[in-house]
């Protein structure tokens, strides 16, 4: 695509290469509707702050620490891995060996998706049944191929086959290779052997052209009957119409970046003492918190006093993963000094502070548009000189009324 600027998630201003930035993750809330109003109806921030320096290709130049580390093992929790999509340039595989810069990429490609927290958690682990081992998944499928030592893909510089989950009980792989020589049926056959032990499987063909044939191989159970609808979902994988694969109780995750000075100067602006600033937080969890729950460290930090307390003016989404897991995982971790604890929490302050100051202007999570080469900088200048107007326009009208109700107050008594 070629380089391109970044546009500030919380001030729409342009992001040039070499401009220090916050690199957020924003995940897509289970509960979102038309009628937003709160700064997280829509998408809400899963992970602390990551300071780095923007890239010039959508990324950003950062410093491997505790900090991307944390946000990986929270990640793990509830991350849905991805095998490699079609596309082997911009769909590449996201597995469990994935590092931060794999949580970008994948971000950047739509591929980062998480499981919904209110779907596992509302269910006890009683009602929480395994699948039917007769039942073919993307994972087991894989598995397959993984124990007899077969190439999977990855990326466009690791090719090889891939399992893709379609529907509950279908799943289709295909091989990739950059040896244009490969037949890629032939390959594919070889694989029969190794997957009917425990599946039934079947060539079928996306025909693009008439020169031009996808080969596939399709898994299913081999007693057919244990799945509903078995004959018209087969119609519907096997017919060269294209569909919809199946769609999992899962979230989209994005990153966003903003510029440094912006997020400074949400953080440097004062509205009275409605919300802690980020070293007052880290005070008051020293004071008041950390002597009540010492005990229950590091297996049981009290939901009461980090979540109803001590971030009181955070917007937390039920059983949704966010920052307060990032500081719950911190402190539980044996391995971080407390300095790298209070880190954490600082970061964490940070985020609750400008969601705060967010929430003052009625201003939402969303997504940045891509920014061009050339930014337009004499219409932000003209733009905000505008808004300057109109805001002191407005403050004076807010004046006026003030005066004119206390007068007639006045008169009253």
């Amino acid at each position: 695509m070629g380089s391109f600027n970044a546009i500030c998630a919380l001030s729409g201003l342009p992001i040039l290469p070499g401009d220090p930035v916050k690199l957020l993750f924003l995940t897509s809330s289970p509960y979102r509707n038309n009628n937003c109003c709160y700064n997280n109806d829509k998408m809400f921030v899963r992970t602390i702050p990551i300071s780095g320096f923007y890239d010039d290709y959508g990324r950003i130049e950062y410093e491997k620490n505790h900090l991307t580390q944390l946000i990986c093992d929270v990640f793990k929790q509830d991350i849905i891995y991805q095998p490699m999509g079609k596309n082997q340039y911009h769909e590449h595989a996201l597995d469990s060996s994935f590092v931060f810069a794999d949580l970008l990429n994948s971000a950047l490609q739509g591929k980062l998706f998480v499981k919904d927290g209110y779907s596992l958690r509302s269910k006890s682990p009683k009602e929480v049944k395994k699948l039917d081992k007769r039942i073919p998944t993307g994972t087991r499928v894989q598995k397959i191929l993984e124990k007899n030592n077969l190439p999977i893909a990855k990326n466009d510089k690791k090719l090889g086959f891939t399992a893709i989950p379609l529907k509950r009980g279908f799943v289709e792989v295909y091989f990739e290779s950059s040896n244009y020589k490969l037949d890629k049926e032939e390959q594919l056959k070889t694989l029969i052997p190794l997957i009917s032990k425990k599946y039934n499987t079947k060539i079928i063909y996306t025909v693009v052209s008439e020169q031009n044939t996808h080969p596939r191989l399709l898994v299913f159970p081999k007693d057919v009957s244990i799945l509903n609808n078995f004959d018209s979902k087969m119609n519907e994988i096997t017919s060269n119409e294209s569909f919809k694969p199946f769609s999992r109780r899962a979230l989209q995750v994005n990153s966003v970046l903003i510029r440094e000075d912006v997020w400074n100067a949400y953080l440097n602006l004062n509205y009275g003492n409605y919300v802690l600033k980020p070293q007052e937080l880290v005070d008051k969890f020293h004071n008041e918190v950390a002597n009540k729950i010492k005990d229950e460290l590091p297996e049981n930090l009290s939901i009461k006093y980090t979540m109803s307390d001590l971030f009181r003016y955070c917007n937390i989404i039920p059983f949704q993963t966010m920052i307060d897991v990032h500081f719950k995982e911190a402190y539980k971790n044996e391995n971080l000094t407390p300095e790298q604890k209070d880190e954490v929490l600082f970061l964490v302050g940070e985020v609750a502070y400008v969601e705060f100051i967010m929430n003052c202007i009625n201003q939402m999570w969303n997504i940045s548009a891509i920014g061009n080469q050339s930014p337009a900088w004499n219409v932000y200048e003209q733009l905000s000189n505008s808004f300057s107007n109109i805001i002191a326009s407005e403050q004076k009208k807010e004046k006026q009324q003030e005066f004119e109700d206390l007068q007639h107050e006045d008169c009253i008594i």
